[in-house]
């Protein structure tokens, strides 16, 4: 036999050989992915049903009351389990927060952007929608109370009262920053106070009426009537020029 057959023949040997090895290490690469897929669907699910524990317990219990072993016991996951996905229960408490919060900010930011030019019309829109929502979920509420009514707000507290200055801190600057272009764009629109001062009465306001829904819901019925408390605060904070604050009523805002 020729060398360079014998040459050619071991080419295409050593051509399989090397086939088989990358055919088996796809064949290895694929399972491998498929479990590392199923175990990191197995870490969200056990992640999920510690979230979804806490928030009935820190609900039930209030979150002073809660522990790790509890959450663990109503998630049917060991403690081991939690430690795992969260570093303690502050970071549970936090999770759960932005859970509740983030929803709200997305949707008011979300309505404020909808038209290039700011208007009342629309800011009357984003204040309504993101009570509508709280109004029409048992699990925005729940997750709302947790940070509204069943928290103590103790310095031992921290990290709570930073997450609740946050989420407060961002709708605000959103807020100053609409009520600052929308009256530049509107010559006839004015302040009785300036948009920080605005716009931190304003988050006081729906803070409180929100705190006393979650307390007392057969009272104030945010479905029918958010429009309604948009207004009480809209109308004495945005002024049309030349027009008296008495003739400022619901049609003002549809003829804008």
């Amino acid at each position: 036999m020729r060398h360079d057959t014998i040459l050619s023949i071991d080419i295409l040997c050593v051509g399989y050989i090397h086939s088989c090895m990358d055919t088996n290490a796809s064949t290895i690469d694929a399972k491998s992915n498929v479990s590392l897929n199923k175990k990191s669907e197995q870490g969200q699910t056990t992640r999920h049903k510690i979230l979804a524990a806490a928030e009935l317990v820190f609900f039930e219990k209030g979150v002073s009351a809660s522990t790790l072993e509890i959450i663990a016991e109503r998630a049917e996951v060991t403690r081991g389990a939690i430690y795992w996905h969260f570093k303690n229960k502050d970071e549970i408490l936090n999770e759960v927060l932005d859970l509740a919060a983030n929803p709200l900010v997305e949707k008011f930011r979300e309505i404020l952007s909808q038209r290039k030019t700011p208007d009342i019309m629309t800011l009357r829109r984003a204040s309504v929608a993101p009570m509508e929502m709280i109004a029409r979920s048992a699990t925005l509420r729940r997750r709302l109370a947790i940070g509204m009514l069943k928290c103590e707000y103790i310095q031992d507290n921290a990290p709570l009262m930073d997450k609740t200055r946050y989420h407060t801190e961002q709708m605000t600057m959103l807020l100053v920053s609409y009520l600052k272009a929308m009256v530049a764009h509107d010559n006839s629109i004015s302040l009785v106070k300036p948009p920080h001062i605005v716009a931190e009465a304003f988050f006081c306001y729906w803070t409180g009426l929100l705190i006393q829904y979650l307390k007392h819901p057969e009272r104030i019925s945010l479905v029918r009537k958010a429009s309604d408390y948009a207004d009480v605060f809209l109308l004495p904070m945005v002024i049309q020029r030349n027009v008296p604050i008495s003739a400022m009523n619901h049609d003002f805002y549809k003829d804008k």
